[in-house]
């Protein structure tokens, strides 16, 4: 199978940090970027959501149906003045978006 009609939807600036994970309803983790962006359909930048540790992965709603954005980060290439400047680094943060997300679809039998 191959994928047609593909489009780019965003374009995220170089210093913004590197998209890393994202879920349904364009919330993209940027690492090295301390922050979730929201994007609309149209690709345009609808919300920021900041948090205290530069290296955050992997969205995901969770909890009660569905309204909190979870968000890991990673600790792996701070080094140790970075560390303590954030001790929240490697931890999993909790959102209210305003939003709600979609369950997960499972992957394999």
């Amino acid at each position: 199978m191959r994928l047609a009609n593909w489009r780019r939807l965003v374009e995220i600036p170089p210093d913004a940090g590197l998209p890393d994970g994202m879920t349904i309803d364009e919330w993209v983790a940027l690492y090295g970027g301390s922050a979730v962006h929201r994007y609309t359909p149209a690709g345009k930048l609808d919300v920021t959501v900041s948090f205290p540790a530069t290296n955050i992965t992997c969205p995901v709603f969770g909890g009660p149906g569905f309204g909190v954005l979870y968000v890991t980060s990673a600790r792996d290439g701070l080094d140790e003045r970075e560390l303590a400047a954030q001790p929240h680094a490697g931890a999993v943060f909790a959102a209210d978006v305003g939003t709600r997300g979609l369950p997960a679809l499972r992957f394999g039998g």
